[in-house]
């Protein structure tokens, strides 16, 4: 699920799922998720582009489970 505002601030959640057949019949499946937010910089008022010559800069920090079958 993805979500903008303003086209200045992302949100997006995320679940995964896998299986590994090295698991037993119960543990076949896992659910991994993320979630993530960034936040256009460049889109602010205060923002000056021709002064700094940057068209675009975005910061983006994200935070995920990842699943492993070993």
């Amino acid at each position: 699920m993805n979500y903008a505002y303003s086209d200045k601030y992302l949100f997006e959640f995320l679940v995964r799922a896998q299986a590994s057949t090295k698991f037993s019949p119960e543990n076949y499946w896992g659910a991994f998720p993320s979630v993530s937010a960034g936040w256009v910089m460049s889109e602010e008022n205060w923002f000056n582009k021709e002064k700094t010559k940057i068209d675009f800069l975005k910061f983006r920090a994200s935070f995920g489970v990842m699943g492993r079958d070993n």
